[in-house]
């Protein structure tokens, strides 16, 4: 049995000038082919990359409009703010206002020992204020009935007998603020 590829390759070979020519010929036609795939691959790697390029090149551009309108928009949002901020702070202003009152120091040596508080009472307005403060600091003159009552508290076997209460009133006032 005959190879029949084998006789095909020697009539190939013969028609080719011989076995170094037709192998120099199959050479030639493989790197052409070889350079055909090649530039093909390359032309394809060309094209991707170019396309790759120009979709970077259109997606940095868009990003840095985007960036551009961002940075836009938030100058405005920013301003906006400020604006909005302003308006509220001029819509809810505030006012000082003053407040009376009159700090109280008391103080008594019962036999349990000295104690001692301090309190302040609060008033709307100086005049009220003022009022009070007259009633706490002027003597006055107790009924009989009443001066029986302190007498008794004051010797008193709880008390000790003994029971001096001291209070000293002081005018303060404070400023505060008011929204309005």
């Amino acid at each position: 049995m005959k190879n029949w590829d084998y006789a095909e390759l020697s009539k190939d070979a013969s028609n080719h000038g011989g076995p170094e020519k037709y192998v120099n010929y199959l050479m030639n036609i493989s790197e052409k082919k070889g350079l055909e795939k090649g530039i093909a691959a390359g032309v394809a790697i060309t094209t991707l990359t170019g396309i790759g390029i120009i979709y970077g090149s259109a997606k940095l551009k868009s990003y840095m409009k985007n960036r551009k309108t961002e940075k836009i928009k938030s100058s405005v949002i920013k301003d906006k703010l400020i604006e909005e901020l302003q308006i509220d702070t001029e819509e809810n202003e505030f006012k000082l206002m003053k407040k009376y009152g009159i700090e109280i120091y008391g103080k008594d040596n019962t036999i349990a020992g000295n104690s001692r508080s301090n309190w302040a009472e609060w008033f709307n307005s100086e005049e009220e204020r003022n009022k009070k403060y007259q009633f706490y600091t002027t003597k006055r003159t107790i009924s009989p009935n009443d001066m029986l009552i302190e007498m008794e508290i004051a010797s008193s076997p709880y008390i000790g007998g003994d029971e001096k209460l001291t209070r000293i009133y002081t005018k303060i006032e404070k400023d505060i603020q008011i929204f309005i």
